[in-house]
């Protein structure tokens, strides 16, 4: 009688060839994004803006928990969020925050000297805006909201000069992933924008 064995291991490889196939063809990749500062800031920089060669230090930076989380989240109708499994943010939302609204800020005050939490810089910060973010929600195709409290401290951090609310929404048509983070950095460069606007009335400490 004649033994079949091979013949089943065959069959048995590539079944389960087939199947690995399958599974890689169902798998897709992750892509990965970033928060960016508009690249056009400078274009339209008031006459009027800070000469005085302020210390500014940005940050740190809150925001809510659903957010604080490797994948880019979008909001379903009024109770559901979406998680992107696959389209996620290229490092911390919150240090991509802090980053891009001190770059912005760098753009917008010229004269003044900007650093991102935490600071290392030999020469004392003057002022210090911490930002408190509530909303950051992105409905696609629809508007991307931001909601935000911000806080100016002044003498290292220890003094509360004032505080502050934002409510800004960026309408937008497209439904992608890059549509979206791209509102959501028209929006930063809005609320950059009214942080820039309340510094450059500020007096600079004396030392």
């Amino acid at each position: 009688m004649t033994s079949n064995r091979p013949s089943r291991f065959i069959v048995l490889f590539f079944v389960l060839l087939i199947l690995l196939h399958a599974g890689c063809a169902r798998t897709q990749p992750s892509r990965f994004y970033t928060l960016t500062a508009i690249s056009d800031i400078n274009t339209t920089i008031p006459e009027n803006l800070s000469v005085d060669g302020k210390t500014i230090g940005v940050g740190p930076v809150e925001i809510p928990s659903q957010l604080d989380r490797p994948q880019i989240v979008t909001l379903m109708g009024s109770n559901q969020l979406h998680l992107a499994e696959f389209h996620r943010w290229a490092g911390t939302l919150k240090e991509n925050i802090n980053s891009v609204i001190a770059e912005n800020l760098s753009a917008l005050l010229p004269d003044d000297q900007v650093y991102v939490f935490p600071w290392r810089s030999g020469k004392p910060v003057q002022y210090q805006v911490t930002i408190r973010i509530m909303r950051f929600d992105a409905v696609p195709g629809e508007t991307v909201t931001l909601n935000a409290r911000w806080i100016i401290l002044e003498r290292e951090g220890r003094l509360i000069l004032l505080e502050q609310g934002s409510q800004i929404r960026i309408p937008f048509t497209g439904k992608g992933y890059e549509d979206i983070v791209s509102a959501q950095s028209q929006a930063l460069k809005e609320l950059s924008r009214e942080i820039a606007a309340t510094i450059q009335n500020l007096p600079t400490p004396s030392e």
